[in-house]
């Protein structure tokens, strides 16, 4: 078995998963409190139940800070501004070789699929259609929902282990998404494209709380 198998192996048998693990390089002051503030208030508007303890309290309360220690889950949900195990790199393509408009985006994941939708939508056809209600309809050429749902699990499921980043790139007719790391586990894209899978995730806390957002 390759360490990384060893790895995932173990940490199936204590339920749990890498993100969730002690992130030995960085420490409190690479993330942002802001950002930790921020989520709270979206906890408190969507449950609305307030949190009356410090961002701190609450990284511990939801088990992603232990001992004063981030998890590798915490920098990459609240990283403060560069981040290089995150990268996208985007692309709007004319050809397989002419390329039009590019960005990267290394940031924390909240932002992550902001941005990268943002700019996925500014390269999307749009056809305005006139009804009877005071502001028209777009419709692009891609459904957004469909499109959100690719950039969320990209992001959740990714193998951040991987020191490759993720790709995106945008075509006359068609987007690809590529993402580093093998599939989890043992599935295969046989059992994929048969449907004849039990889901499982890679990163429980990151898909828990993108997911929550989202």
């Amino acid at each position: 078995m390759s360490i990384d198998e060893i790895s995932n192996e173990y940490l199936k048998t204590i339920n749990s998963s890498w993100d969730y693990y002690p992130d030995p390089i960085h420490d409190i002051d690479t993330i942002s409190i802001e950002k930790v503030k921020k989520f709270i208030k979206g906890i408190e508007s969507r449950t609305k139940n307030e949190i009356n303890i410090s961002p701190l309290k609450f990284l511990e309360k939801i088990e992603i800070l232990r001992d004063s220690k981030l998890s590798f889950g915490a920098y990459l949900l609240f990283v403060k501004d560069f981040c290089l195990v995150s990268d996208i790199q985007i692309g709007r393509f004319k050809s397989e070789i002419t390329i039009i408009d590019s960005i990267t985006i290394q940031t924390d994941l909240f932002t992550e699929v902001e941005e990268t939708m943002a700019f996925i939508k500014k390269h999307l056809m749009v056809e305005f259609i006139i009804t009877g209600n005071p502001q028209h309809e777009e419709r692009f050429d891609y459904p957004l929902d469909a499109i959100r749902e690719i950039v969320v699990n990209m992001i959740v499921h990714r193998d951040y282990r991987d020191s490759s980043g993720s790709i995106i790139k945008i075509f006359d007719d068609h987007i690809k998404f590529y993402n580093p790391g093998k599939l989890y586990g043992d599935l295969t894209l046989e059992a994929l494209l048969s449907n004849n899978y039990t889901s499982r995730v890679r990163n429980k806390l990151n898909y828990r709380k993108i997911r929550f957002w989202n």
